[in-house]
């Protein structure tokens, strides 16, 4: 039961990253948390810190194939990808370090308040909300330094839903946003499975299963959905329209909230 939920898993979580440039925890974060809770009740103190490190490693085929095919339809923004990678990868690595010393419960209820902030974000943003709003706003240095709190809240949460936003906020079309931030989440998530492995197997108390922070029967059964669902996801992104693509995301967002808010 437990790898054909995985296998389903996988499969639609690729399609959403896909579609909206590194959202597969949207899907993954929910479901291998509801797996781990439920296949290992006695282990409790790095559920959430497994779900999330799953979630990394399985974020790496899944950016891989994405990223070809962004680059591929000539979406990714590659100036502005070199000008904020290395600022979003240093929130990054202050996050993987930060997500060790906090507890499950409260990483679950920080994950459901980080992604209902995005799709009310999401939702009430204008459409004029654009480059020229944003450099009168948004000065170079501050800029920078929101990058960095987008890689820190994205690694904390499992989710990269503030890097898409942060890439419109820069003033680029919500298609060219999701093909820049699928390559960023890319890069993140190699970083990040590494690191994870690497501290955990330092620690005790893991679930069944887990090289490290890693829980490799759960990535496994949903490695091989992954390279599908990339490729139907990544079409589906280049051929929807951005209204259409921006309702969905608002929609899953505020559903995935409040289903990981609700105790298990």
């Amino acid at each position: 039961m437990i790898i054909i939920f995985s296998i389903i898993l996988g499969f639609f979580a690729s399609i959403i990253s896909a579609l909206f440039g590194g959202g597969s925890g949207l899907i993954l974060v929910p479901g291998i948390y509801w797996i781990l809770a439920h296949s290992n009740p006695v282990y409790d103190t790095y559920l959430m810190q497994t779900t999330l490190a799953t979630c990394f490693l399985l974020s790496v085929p899944i950016g891989f194939i994405s990223s070809i095919k962004q680059y591929h339809y000539g979406n990714i923004e590659k100036k502005t990808f070199i000008k904020f990678f290395p600022f979003i990868i240093t929130g990054v690595l202050i996050g993987l370090v930060t997500i060790l010393f906090i507890k499950t419960s409260v990483l679950k209820i920080y994950f459901s308040i980080m992604v209902f902030s995005v799709a009310l974000w999401m939702y009430f943003r204008k459409p004029d909300d654009t480059l020229n709003y944003t450099n009168k706003i948004l000065k170079p240095f501050l800029s920078k330094l929101v990058a960095l709190l987008v890689g820190f809240i994205s690694v904390t949460i499992g989710v990269s839903v503030f890097i898409v936003p942060f890439f419109i906020k820069m003033g680029i079309n919500i298609k060219r946003a999701i093909a820049t931030s699928t390559v960023v989440v890319f890069f993140n998530s190699i970083m990040s499975s590494i690191i994870l492995v690497l501290i955990g197997l330092n620690l005790n108390n893991l679930p069944d299963g887990n090289y490290g922070l890693i829980n490799l029967p759960i990535f496994l059964s949903c490695f091989i959905p992954t390279i599908l669902g990339s490729y139907i996801g990544t079409k589906l992104a280049h051929v929807l329209s951005q209204d259409k693509l921006k309702l969905i995301f608002i929609i899953m967002m505020i559903t995935v909230s409040i289903i990981m808010i609700i105790p298990s």
